[in-house]
């Protein structure tokens, strides 16, 4: 019987301990199952969270979904605008214009009046100035409109912004040439084709070569001429002068990397480059000379920038450059008449060129010459690269 008993007591005490583990593991269980229910729970929150701000964002963008499509539209709708202001506008491009308008407006877009308004650098890219009476630093012109998308500005409007007037020092002639202005002009490129016009002249000059006005004869002691093979040397002294003149010190003092500064100049002006380009019959390069001193030139042949609307026959001006010393002579203007005289008798059509981002007062000159902003590209010095504006007249 005591053997019995003591076999109860064992089995009675395993039993025990058993119960003990098992409710341990129940217990341990019960805390994994809660803790999982948690996690869950607190992933579908997230999930919840995620997906109700997933809505609202795409609620959100659901009015902007065509803004890509409406900066498109808005290059259609400012070369309709120069049609009409040009009085070219028949009722074909009457009702174009209205429709592209309607469009706009369908859509949300709307175009911001901003003449004799406060000039607003968030709403306002101003390209110029221009001395004028009243207010200053006011909305004097606008070179292109704005618009508004709903709450969000689609496109700052291009502007030209009205400084106060400053007495002259000296009266001056009743005519005023633009190159009678400061003329500094364009970086040279290492591929010929691919070019910037960079005039600094003032934008409300309207006597400037372009279209059918004249400018005046250059001084006698002048000579324009076309440039030949035996100008390669002089040639090449003088587009390395006038770049480092225009981008380097005491012009836009670009920071180029110094070797790629080297190096693009060891490619570009070199006598060998230049008479390269001298034979090459697709171009033109014309050169202002003084005394056996090559003074500005011009550098025209067909465009090869980069934009989709490029057409083969299509003209290009790559360059065109006075020296700082020889400003003032009216030399852009004469070289500029002989090159779109060119362009016009062997390269009708549309005149193509870059210019430099940064170069506000030249995109104010060429806009208000028919000149227009068709698109962008970045041109490499090296590892540096500049951002260039695609323009195009005709």
């Amino acid at each position: 019987m005591e053997l019995f008993a003591a076999v109860g007591w064992v089995l009675a005490i395993g039993a025990g301990l058993w119960a003990w583990r098992l409710r341990d593991t129940l217990v341990a269980a019960e805390a994994e199952r809660a803790a999982l229910v948690t996690r869950t729970q607190a992933a579908l929150h997230e999930a919840e969270a995620t997906v109700r701000r997933i809505r609202d964002e795409g609620e959100r963008a659901r009015p902007f979904a065509a803004e890509p499509v409406l900066r498109d539209v808005l290059e259609l709708v400012d070369n309709l605008d120069r049609a009409l202001a040009a009085g070219e506008g028949g009722t074909g491009v009457v009702m174009i214009h209205r429709q592209s308008l309607d469009l706009l407006r369908r859509h949300g877009a709307e175009r911001v009046s901003c003449l004799d308004q406060p000039f607003d650098p968030l709403h306002h890219e101003a390209v110029a100035t221009a001395p004028a009476p009243g207010v200053p630093h006011r909305v004097l012109a606008e070179i292109s409109a704005g618009y508004r998308l709903h709450s969000r500005l689609l496109r700052a409007a291009r502007v030209v912004v009205a400084v106060p007037i400053e007495e002259p020092e000296e009266t001056v002639s009743e005519h005023r040439y633009a190159a009678d202005a400061d003329e500094t002009v364009s970086e040279a490129l290492p591929e010929a084709g691919v070019g910037e016009v960079a005039v600094f002249e003032e934008a409300a000059l309207e006597e400037a070569v372009f279209g059918d006005t004249v400018a005046p004869p250059a001084p006698s002691d002048l000579t324009l001429r076309p440039a030949t093979l035996a100008d390669a040397a002089a040639l090449a002294d003088l587009k390395r002068d006038t770049f480092r003149e225009t981008f380097l010190t005491g012009g836009f003092d670009i920071p180029y990397p110094p070797d790629d500064l080297a190096a693009f100049e060891r490619d570009t002006y070199t006598p060998e480059a230049v008479a390269a380009e001298l034979a090459d019959t697709e171009k033109a390069t014309w050169v202002a000379e003084r005394a056996g001193r090559l003074l500005a030139y011009a550098h025209v042949g067909p465009s090869k920038l980069p934009h989709p609307d490029v057409r083969p026959g299509d003209a290009e001006l790559y360059q065109l450059y006075v020296r700082r010393d020889a400003q003032g002579a009216r030399l852009g203007a004469e070289l500029m008449a002989l090159a779109l005289a060119h362009l016009a008798a062997h390269r009708p059509g549309p005149v193509w060129l870059g210019v430099w981002s940064g170069n506000l007062k030249a995109q104010a000159f060429y806009a208000a010459r028919g000149f227009v902003k068709v698109g962008d590209y970045r041109f490499p010095v090296g590892s540096w690269y500049d951002d260039e504006y695609i323009l195009r007249r005709g």
